[in-house]
């Protein structure tokens, strides 16, 4: 309900500004039979080609989304258990709502979550919970392409080894 009514004023504000919202809406890529989290590294890697991220992590995903896509995304305080939802409709187009109760952190990846919904399963509504199941092939879908697309494994990789540089092993320090 809340994220419906923010939609629906944000829409009539635009309505009368005379705003067209930009959507760079990526294609749709349903979750096919087989390994989920190859796929879904995969098309996080895509998409991060598609906007021209590189390899470096994303440290401002919600004004990605907003920007280079068209997602309309909103962050308010509700239920601490609900990390965030992602809904989509043909007319007003994909919306997410992340939790502000969360640390900064917590809502990029969330959002990084959200996003593997819009990319895979964009017709179908979803509400991240803290103590959701990863057992649902959406859900682990989702989960493996948000970490790849906000900090794919090839920085996190490259970062380790500049960290570790000259040690044989991973200390305290590090």
């Amino acid at each position: 309900a809340l994220l419906a009514e923010l939609v629906k004023a944000e829409v009539e504000l635009e309505n009368l500004l005379g705003v067209q919202r930009p959507r760079n809406y990526p294609p749709e890529r349903s979750i096919l039979p087989g390994d989920v989290r190859t796929q879904a590294e995969n098309d996080a890697t895509e998409l991060r080609q598609r906007l021209g991220l590189g390899i470096a992590p994303i440290s401002d995903i919600v004004t990605l989304l907003e920007m280079e896509i068209g997602i309309r995304i909103y962050i308010r305080r509700f239920d601490g258990r609900i990390s965030g939802l992602f809904a989509y409709d043909e007319i007003l187009g994909a919306c997410m709502l992340l939790n502000a109760n969360h640390p900064r952190d917590r809502r990029n990846q969330t959002a990084g979550h959200e996003t593997g919904h819009f990319i895979s399963t964009r017709s179908e509504p979803e509400i991240l919970h803290k103590e959701a199941s990863e057992n649902s092939r959406e859900e682990r879908y989702a989960n493996v392409f948000g970490r790849a697309f906000v900090t794919p494994a090839r920085a996190v990789m490259q970062k380790f080894q500049e960290v570790t540089a000259g040690s044989g092993r991973l200390s305290r320090r590090h």
